[in-house]
């Protein structure tokens, strides 16, 4: 089970009417951006890791939408918990503020996305007045002039993918939101397939008893020391169960470790 599947509106009929779409607005995009933007739907559709997905952005989506900060990832939709975030650009004590230390999207750009599941556009000279002043120092601080979010449910309605752009060369338009609104579809169905488990065999990817446990509370949020108060064990056995988890997972990391946890359904959400 991947930890994001692929909705049923961004197959090869959604390909298609995207590329309609793209066509009918064609008078906005020169012959260069348009040629930018069906690659990018095309190297999404084939992508099959981050990396890959990094090269996308860096390459044509910057060519498309000249920016220079991109972060994506994925959440629950429900309280807005990050499992798997990629920054590209962004600084990281900005970064450090819209994760909290729970792993929770605290940006109001995130906020008002969850509210509404439209593109948000925040420049310097629009920022709502309603928002915390330390949001409003955030992005005066971090010199992020304007930045675009959005993202996509996922079909099991729990979690969704997301992605922010930031720092346009010039004023974002309401063409550009239109462009994220039709991309936004093929990049969840590039991320769903770089966090595809990739394993050997089916053993490879069974965590034992106390494994299942840890990865568990690895997810809530809890250190190897928490954990090991927890279960009565030693730091040092919880940092080698981890070691064996992220062997037997393929992860990268702790994060990295727990969305796949959730993606092979060890851990329901």
């Amino acid at each position: 089970m991947n930890l994001l599947t692929h909705p049923s509106n961004t197959g090869i009929s959604h390909y298609a009417r995207t590329k309609k779409s793209a066509i009918g607005n064609k008078k906005m995009l020169t012959a260069t951006q348009l040629q930018s933007f069906y690659e990018i739907i095309e190297q999404c559709h084939s992508a099959k890791d981050v990396k890959t997905i990094n090269n996308i952005i860096q390459s044509n989506v910057r060519k498309l939408m000249p920016h220079n900060m991109t972060a994506y990832g994925i959440g629950e939709i429900g309280n807005r918990k990050v499992l798997e975030n990629v920054n590209l650009g962004f600084p990281p004590d900005y970064i450090k503020q819209v994760i909290d230390k729970n792993n929770l999207l605290a940006s109001p750009v995130a906020k008002q996305w969850v509210e509404t599941l439209e593109p948000v556009l925040i420049t310097q000279k629009n920022i709502p007045k309603a928002w915390p002043l330390i949001w409003q120092k955030l992005f005066s601080d971090h010199n992020i002039n304007n930045i675009i979010a959005h993202g996509l449910v996922d079909t099991n309605g729990k979690l969704a993918s997301y992605f922010t752009f930031a720092n346009f060369e010039e004023t974002p338009t309401e063409e550009q939101l239109h462009l994220i609104k039709l991309l936004v579809p093929h990049f969840h169905v590039a991320i769903s397939s770089a966090l595809q488990p990739e394993t050997k065999s089916s053993d490879k990817a069974i965590l034992s008893k106390r494994e299942t446990e840890i990865i568990k509370w690895v997810y809530a949020g809890k250190t190897n020391s928490g954990i090991a108060e927890l279960l009565n064990i030693s730091a040092f056995t919880v940092k080698n169960h981890i070691k064996n988890i992220l062997d037997k997972l393929g992860a990268e990391n702790r994060t990295h470790a727990a969305a796949k946890a959730v993606s092979l359904g060890i851990i329901e959400v």
